[in-house]
């Protein structure tokens, strides 16, 4: 064996070696297993064609966790004019944890249009949702739904009868984290196009004693694209999910930023 093989040869060992013996909660395999766990575009389109359904698709991110994702969608008509939707919307992340029951009463103003309250419930109670929205569409192959939402909104009425002090914790100047979430849904014979976008207007937190000890200040930003088209025996596509946020914390005069 000369010795540019002995050098292939024990290069080739090594990686062996190192790949046998490496940790298996290691995360080397995340993102291809979160894109295996995509949902197939023909599933997409299963799912968008009903009002009541469930879907969900897993990967597995190391040795302890999962990536999940479950939603699920319900509607009932209570009258010619009046009904309900019901959404469950969870994803278990590194970085992402949602657990939402959305329920949504709407007023059915036309033919394709749609007016509806939506009332979110979270495990932690700081994370619900009350706000208004409006659909425009068929079904949901072809949809433009917009909501108004704003985030833990009774905080300061919860704590109305807190002593002001460090542990009372409120909203400032009615700065609450107001959201505004647009998603546009477009599917065609060969291709598909879905957007999702989420806005967040700054808030501001802050206790209650004076001087003030803490104080929070963030915004959050996302938007989510998938487009797909079939060209002859070929399909290309594209996904992407960008994420913008700030936040800013001060405590007893020490600040940390994220």
């Amino acid at each position: 064996m000369n010795g540019v093989n002995k050098f292939i040869f024990l290069f080739f060992l090594s990686v062996s070696i190192l790949l046998a013996y490496a940790p298996e909660d290691s995360n080397y395999q995340y993102l291809l297993d979160k894109q295996l766990a995509h949902y197939f575009q023909s599933w997409e389109i299963v799912f968008d064609s009903t009002k009541n359904g469930m879907r969900t698709s897993q990967g597995c991110l190391d040795l302890l966790n999962w990536y999940i994702n479950l939603e699920l969608r319900y509607e009932a008509y209570l009258s010619k004019i009046l009904g309900i939707r019901y959404q469950n919307h969870f994803i278990g992340d590194y970085n992402v944890h949602i657990s939402n029951h959305y329920f949504q009463p709407f007023f059915q103003l036309k033919e394709n249009a749609r007016l509806f309250l939506s009332i979110t419930t979270h495990y932690y109670k700081g994370e619900d949702e009350i706000g208004i929205g409006y659909f425009v569409g068929k079904d949901y192959l072809n949809f433009l739904e917009v909501f108004f939402l704003v985030e833990n909104f009774d905080r300061n009425f919860s704590l109305q009868e807190t002593a002001a002090g460090p542990d009372k914790i409120i909203y400032k100047n009615f700065m609450y984290p107001v959201k505004l979430k647009l998603t546009y849904n477009r599917n065609w014979s060969k291709g598909r196009f879905r957007t999702e976008m989420l806005f967040g207007k700054k808030y501001r937190l802050e206790s209650t004693d004076e001087p003030p000890t803490y104080r929070e200040e963030g915004y959050s930003h996302t938007w989510y694209i998938r487009f797909w088209q079939e060209l002859g025996k070929f399909r290309f596509g594209f996904l992407n999910e960008l994420k913008w946020s700030f936040k800013d914390t001060r405590r007893s005069g020490l600040n940390f930023r994220e």
